[in-house]
């Protein structure tokens, strides 16, 4: 995969997809993330996630940046509620890793937004014998997972084998 490649995924995304510096601040952020979030690129790269964050989740959410930041982790995933420009909290689930350096050293955060669907965390499936095609049940996770399974494994093996365990498992298919 070259570097257009990871251009177009990061702006062609079915999720959100955002970086974000060590204090919060947004670097970048993709169209679907503007969408979800109800910000323009402008107005959300002069924020920083914590103005964003339903006061009940910032807690957790810091602790856990700090922990990754701090090399204790490389990532993780929660379900987390933003509040929208509108005012309206949208429930999502996020799932960030770090960047690195060559030595190690954090670079920034690379954060995935999956908003939730009808609360649903997950992916409801069924597989039909004889090597049929899946069935999805229609949301936004599923579509997502259907069409870039192969860059959710990439991108999990930076976070922890756990995320791409279970894409795996999802597919029915062998690493």
């Amino acid at each position: 995969m070259d570097k257009k490649d990871l251009e177009t995924i990061f702006e062609k995304s079915a999720i959100g997809i955002t970086l974000v510096d060590k204090n919060g601040k947004f670097i970048d952020v993709n169209d679907k993330a503007c969408e979800i979030l109800k910000y323009s690129e402008p107005e959300l790269l002069n924020k920083k996630f914590q103005d964003i964050t339903h006061p009940e989740d910032l807690e957790l959410d810091i602790f856990l940046a700090n922990e990754v930041i701090n090399g204790k982790r490389n990532g993780y995933s929660l379900v987390k509620r933003y509040i929208t420009k509108t005012g309206k909290v949208v429930s999502t689930t996020l799932i960030v890793m770090a960047k690195r350096d060559e030595e190690g050293n954090f670079v920034h955060f690379i954060s995935q937004i999956v908003p939730l669907v009808n609360g649903e965390v997950g992916v409801k499936y069924s597989r039909t014998d004889m090597g049929q095609p899946f069935s999805y049940k229609e949301n936004t996770v599923s579509r997502f997972i259907e069409k870039n399974w192969k860059f959710l494994i990439i991108l999990a093996a930076a976070a922890n084998n756990a995320i791409a365990d279970l894409v795996y498992k999802i597919l029915e298919i062998s690493p």
